[in-house]
C-alpha cells in the first residue's frame, strides 16, 4: 500500500495520486478519504497525521486494449480475476516489489486474530458502510 509525506502546500488528493504513481507506476483518481490516524510526537517531536485515502485506478487505452487481447500473454499487465490491470513498477531503490492481490487476501491479513491491523480493520469497516469524506473545496476565512 503506497504511503508517503505530502509536500508544502500540496493537496491531500493530489499527494495520494502522486504516492500511488512513483511508488507503482499507476494512474489513479482521488476518491474520497476512509479515516485518519493522528500520533504525537514522533519524528522531532512533530504530529504524524496519516491519512488513509480512496483512490481509483485510472486506465488508458493501451490498459483497455490489453484487456481485450489478455490471451496474448502481455507481460504489461496483471490478471487476477476476469479483470487486467497495469503491472505496477517498484520505486527503485525504495520499494521491493510491488504487486496486486485479491482484496479478500488483504482483508484476511487485515483481520488476522493474531497479526491484524486494528487501524485498518476500522478503514475497512468504514468502507463497507459507504463513510467517507468526499473532497469539499471551501474559500478558507483564515489569511494566509
Amino acid at each position: 500500500m503506497p504511503t508517503g509525506l505530502t509536500e508544502l502546500r500540496e493537496a491531500l488528493d493530489e499527494a495520494a495520486k502522486q504516492e500511488v504513481w512513483e511508488e507503482t507506476g499507476i494512474q489513479t483518481k482521488f476518491h474520497s478519504v476512509l479515516g485518519f490516524r493522528q500520533t504525537h510526537r514522533v519524528m522531532h517531536g512533530h504530529l504524524d497525521l496519516f491519512v488513509m485515502c480512496h483512490c481509483d485506478l485510472v486506465l488508458d487505452d493501451d490498459d483497455v486494449n490489453n484487456d481485450k487481447n489478455k490471451n496474448n500473454n502481455n507481460n504489461d499487465s496483471d490478471d487476477i480475476g476476469d479483470n487486467i490491470f497495469p503491472q505496477p513498477i517498484p520505486q527503485q531503490g525504495i520499494i521491493e516489489t510491488a504487486q496486486w492481490i485479491l482484496l479478500s487476501e488483504f482483508c484476511a491479513m487485515v483481520f488476522d486474530q493474531e497479526h491484524g491491523h486494528p487501524m485498518m480493520q476500522y478503514f475497512f469497516n468504514a468502507m463497507d458502510k459507504g463513510l467517507c469524506l468526499d473532497k469539499v473545496v471551501v474559500d478558507s476565512v483564515v489569511p494566509g
